[in-house]
């Protein structure tokens, strides 16, 4: 009897690796998950070749997806814009290699943005079903967001349409706030960073501090749980969805964090019939991004 036919799903994330197949069922079998080594293109496609290989020793792979924390440009190669990843200008037969999966045929490879694998997975499988507008927040080294209406990712005409993490902040009521972008203030490097000092990547020092009542902690996620409020009302008053699903790392491990900004974002958003909008955590947690890219390759 030969192996069972299964399509994998890769996701490419700031912090890990995660690779995964998805059954003709509809059923799903997380297969490994390794780190991510910042800004090395070789090293993150050798886990990726490794990862996938016990996924090619056990299953008929004839199909991959690949949710990366960047987008692809008109002739199919990553921007990885801040070389996070190391995969600039790559393709997706560049990080596959010579990965001894049985695929179809050259176009079953499909790579897509993070936050849009995680948008489809929710929508489909997760917090998101049977909504036909969910709008899915990702929120952990970065900051992003990716809608789906009526089972089709909303992405732009450059596939764009997911970098609202870095939209310049809104008007503060906090005098030295200097940041850049949204994600400067409300990721997890940055909240570890306004806490730790430069350099800092863990956000859970500042976030366990803030909850044991020391006020500096305190002060930096209160600063940074009003801007993702007013992040979050803009996107609201702006797409209208039925759902809300909020993922990624720090947006499924700091429920206190989330839940101040949801407050704040119900707050500042003036339309009555938005301010009703559900927000709900991300039912699939780490495994959204690897079952979207499966997915995102099953649809084809």
């Amino acid at each position: 009897m030969g192996r069972p036919t299964a399509i994998a799903g890769v996701d490419v994330g700031g912090t890990k690796i995660a690779v995964g197949v998805l059954h003709a069922d509809g059923t799903s079998t997380r297969i490994g998950v390794e780190p991510t080594v910042r800004g090395t293109g070789e090293a993150n496609a050798a886990t990726v070749r490794t990862l996938l290989r016990r996924a090619c020793d056990t299953f008929a792979i004839v199909a991959v997806g690949l949710s990366v924390t960047t987008t692809v440009d008109g002739d199919g190669r990553f921007r990885d814009l801040t070389s996070w990843i190391g995969w600039r200008g790559w393709t997706p037969a560049d990080v596959l290699g010579d990965t001894p999966c049985e695929l179809r045929d050259s176009g079953s490879v499909i790579a897509a943005n993070d936050a849009a694998c995680g948008a489809l997975a929710e929508w489909s499988l997760g917090a998101g079903r049977g909504a036909n507008d969910t709008l899915f927040v990702s929120l952990g080294t970065g900051l992003s967001h990716s809608l789906v209406h009526d089972g089709r990712v909303l992405t732009g005409a450059h596939g764009g349409a997911l970098f609202s993490g870095y939209a310049p902040p809104a008007r503060c009521p906090w005098p030295t706030c200097e940041a850049g972008t949204v994600e400067d203030i409300c990721s997890g490097p940055a909240l570890a960073e306004a806490y730790q000092g430069p350099g800092a990547r863990d956000a859970r020092p500042v976030l366990d501090d803030a909850r044991d009542g020391v006020p500096a902690a305190g002060d930096v996620v209160d600063h940074a749980a009003w801007h993702l409020g007013a992040y979050l009302a803009g996107l609201v008053q702006s797409y209208d969805p039925e759902v809300v699903v909020i993922g990624g790392g720090l947006g499924t491990g700091a429920p206190g964090y989330v839940e101040s900004a949801v407050r704040i974002a119900r707050d500042l958003i003036r339309l009555p019939f938005a301010s009703r909008v559900p927000f709900t955590p991300a039912a699939l947690g780490a495994d959204s991004g690897w079952l979207g890219a499966a997915l995102t390759a099953a649809h084809g």
